[in-house]
């Protein structure tokens, strides 16, 4: 059975639009990837909504996904896959290159995983493999919907960061998905995800990582 660790945010947590609610398991597109790809795999939530890469958030504390990382995977290990699905909350504290430094520092953590978190066992069962999946981009109309909001600025910026994961799993040697090409925002409150979203991001999902086992 292939472990796929999915650390994500509130769009991998499964929040429901303008409520501070939780979709049911089986909605969340995780769990429609698991569905997908069977029982040779094993999907393991571990999303927070509001989690950044590695910007602390002075709000809302134990958001921070480098202080998160160590924690999860000697949690869950052995590993196979992890997938980081990050980068949206960046947005709150820096730019689309900033929310690329942060995801640059996620995959190195993971690399070095054993080293870094003083694993008594090895973390992965093989080399690492890491899916990155840039996020869906967040709605421009939310600085007249959600004026007050750490987000209303973001919606350029999020344009322009699947090229910039494109460029990054290129560099690094990781695998990407983009979120925008499947899910799209509702309006309702800009950022999260609708059912249908979620049912047509987890099975690109269970397609890219059942191709990245295929692999030769």
């Amino acid at each position: 059975m292939k472990r796929v660790l999915v650390f994500g945010d509130s769009n991998s947590w499964g929040h429901v639009p303008a409520k501070c609610t939780r979709y049911p398991e089986d909605s969340r597109w995780p769990a429609v990837a698991a569905a997908l790809l069977g029982p040779e795999y094993r999907i393991i939530e571990d999303s927070i909504s509001g989690r950044t890469t590695v910007y602390e958030d002075p709000v809302v504390p134990f958001r921070c996904g480098k202080d998160n990382l160590g924690y999860s995977m000697l949690a869950h290990a052995p590993l196979d896959l992890v997938v980081l699905a990050l980068g949206g909350n960046d947005l709150k504290f820096t730019d689309a290159d900033g929310v690329i430094r942060g995801v640059s520092r996620l995959i190195d953590m993971v690399r070095g995983a054993d080293q870094l978190f003083c694993s008594f066992s090895p973390i992965f069962r093989d080399q690492p493999r890491i899916l990155l999946m840039s996020p869906a981009r967040i709605a421009e109309e939310i600085p007249e919907l959600r004026p007050g909001h750490a987000l209303r600025f973001a919606p350029k910026e999020t344009l322009l960061l699947p090229e910039k994961y494109e460029a990054l799993a290129k560099e690094k040697g990781t695998w990407v998905i983009h979120a925008s090409q499947y899910a799209e925002p509702e309006l309702t409150d800009c950022i999260h995800f609708s059912p249908e979203s979620h049912r047509a991001l987890g099975q690109a999902a269970a397609e890219a990582i059942r191709g990245i086992f295929e692999e030769k």
